[in-house]
């Protein structure tokens, strides 16, 4: 949708289950929409100024935790929590290749640390978020 310049939840509020049936779904997430491959707005350039134009009146709630807590809780349990994120959501591990993820596959090409990746993530997208909504205050 964000490419077609369309709103960006539009065709989001079904899902098909096991069975082959569409049934609606009552909460939209931006966890990995539709996927893969997965389209995250607060990612994916110009998502977030996609979601203002369609929705002049929605909010974005950006909730934050320490990010060094956050980093030890995705890498934890072994690896497990991201290894299901990469193997049954979105195929994601860190690393954002396609368009409009340039700044992201950059800085996972740049670290040498998948703990320093994931600090430097947590903390360069609460900027971002935060950036955008300083531009659009409601």
């Amino acid at each position: 949708n964000h490419l077609k310049d369309k709103p960006p939840m539009e065709g989001c509020d079904t899902e098909l289950t096991k069975k082959g049936v569409i049934k609606p779904i009552e909460v939209i997430f931006d966890i990995g929409l539709q996927g893969p491959p997965c389209y995250y707005a607060s990612l994916h350039d110009g998502g977030l100024e996609n979601i203002a134009k369609h929705y002049p009146e929605g909010t974005i709630m950006l909730v934050t935790r320490n990010a060094t807590k956050w980093a030890k809780s995705i890498t934890g349990w072994n690896g497990k929590i991201m290894k299901l994120w990469a193997d049954e959501s979105c195929h994601f591990d860190g690393s954002l290749e396609g368009e409009g993820m340039e700044y992201w596959n950059d800085l996972y090409m740049s670290n040498r640390s998948k703990r320093k990746y994931w600090l430097d993530f947590y903390e360069a997208h609460t900027q971002k978020i935060r950036e955008f909504a300083l531009k659009h205050l409601s």
